[in-house]
C-alpha cells in the first residue's frame, strides 16, 4: 500500500536555497532526515492508499487544484518545534491555512478518515527533523534564531508525493486553474 502526502513545493532556486541550509545543518550538526525531501510545505501529513484508489486520490486532487488560483507565498526568518525540529516560517499562512481546510474536506468525502488529519496545521518548510541529537538543538537554534531569511514564491499548484522505501518522490504535480 503506498505511502503518500501532499504538498506546496517552491521553484527550484528556492528549493536550491533550502537545499544549501539543510546540508549546512548537516555539516555541522550531523542532521540529515531532513535532506530526504524536497523542500515542500505539507497540506496533508502521510498516509497510506490502497493502489487501486490512487486514480480516484488523482483525479480528486486535480479538479481541487483546477478551481484554485494561484497565490502569492511570503516565507520569512526561522522557528522551531523545540526540541527536533527547526524550519522557515510562512508569513501570513491565513490563504495556506483556507486551502488545506477545503482539501482535509474534500479528501475526507472518500479518500481519508478524520484520524489521519488530528494535527494543527502550521505551515513552514522543514530545514531540520528528528535526527537532531538533544543536546545539540540549542546550539542549532541559536545558529539560526536570528539569521535573515526573507523569499516569496508564487504557489501554482499542489504535489502528490509517495514514498519509494528510502526517500519521498514527487508523483504528481496538480496545476492550480487560474
Amino acid at each position: 500500500m503506498p505511502l503518500c502526502f501532499i504538498a506546496l513545493v517552491p521553484p527550484e532556486d528556492l528549493k536550491e536555497k533550502v537545499r544549501s541550509l539543510k546540508e549546512e545543518i548537516h555539516r555541522k550538526y550531523g542532521a540529515k532526515r531532513a535532506l530526504r525531501l524536497p523542500a515542500h510545505i505539507t497540506l496533508q501529513p502521510p498516509f497510506k492508499m490502497e493502489s487501486s484508489r490512487l486514480p480516484l486520490l488523482h483525479n480528486t486532487i486535480r479538479e481541487f487544484a483546477l478551481a484554485r488560483h494561484a497565490f502569492p507565498l511570503k516565507l520569512e526568518g526561522f522557528g522551531a518545534f523545540p526540541p527536533r525540529v527547526i524550519y522557515i516560517d510562512v508569513v501570513d499562512p491565513g490563504p495556506l491555512k483556507s486551502l488545506q481546510n477545503e482539501l482535509l474536506k474534500v479528501l475526507q468525502k472518500d479518500l481519508l478518515t478524520r484520524e489521519e488529519n488530528l494535527r494543527e496545521f502550521h505551515p513552514h518548510i522543514t530545514l531540520a527533523t528528528r535526527d537532531i541529537a538533544r543536546n545539540r538543538f540549542k546550539a542549532v537554534w541559536e545558529d539560526f534564531r536570528n539569521r535573515e531569511f526573507d523569499e516569496t514564491f508564487i504557489a501554482e499548484g499542489i504535489y502528490l508525493f509517495q514514498h519509494n522505501g528510502k526517500t519521498w518522490d514527487i508523483s504528481t504535480e496538480f496545476t492550480f486553474g487560474n
